[in-house]
């Protein structure tokens, strides 16, 4: 399931990233940039909380799929690094006259994050 969550993570940065990076100009253009990154950070965001909410390991490891709390706190950063950067690129979003330039900066910034919560989930699975 997450592995799933992860490819289709990465297909959205892959198609993101192909695309010609033409700057929005009217309003509609930049509600789809915010839209687009809020699905990008929700797949992965989805994968987090499977993590989050999977049994502590124990020693011995009696359940085959769990957490450690280490696992747990590095996630819960990389997904609040997450939340901070799409909070900031919705708010530059509603900014009347926002260059382009900045809202691609932004929807890097996202990108950046999903990256951030992708690899700690994929070191601690």
């Amino acid at each position: 399931m997450i592995k799933r969550l992860f490819a289709s993570a990465a297909l959205a940065l892959v198609l993101v990233g192909c695309a010609t990076p033409t700057p929005p100009a009217t309003q509609a253009a930049i509600e789809t940039e915010v839209l687009r990154a809020e699905l990008i950070y929700e797949a992965v965001q989805k994968g987090a909380i499977m993590y989050v909410e999977r049994p502590t390991c124990t020693v011995p490891k009696t359940v085959v799929i769990c957490a450690t709390p280490e696992g747990r706190a590095a996630v819960r950063k990389a997904n609040r690094a997450g939340n901070v950067a799409l909070d900031k690129l919705e708010k530059l979003a509603a900014i009347p006259g926002v260059t382009s330039g900045e809202l691609v900066s932004s929807v890097s910034a996202v990108i950046t994050a999903v990256d951030g919560v992708r690899t700690v989930l994929a070191m601690y699975n």
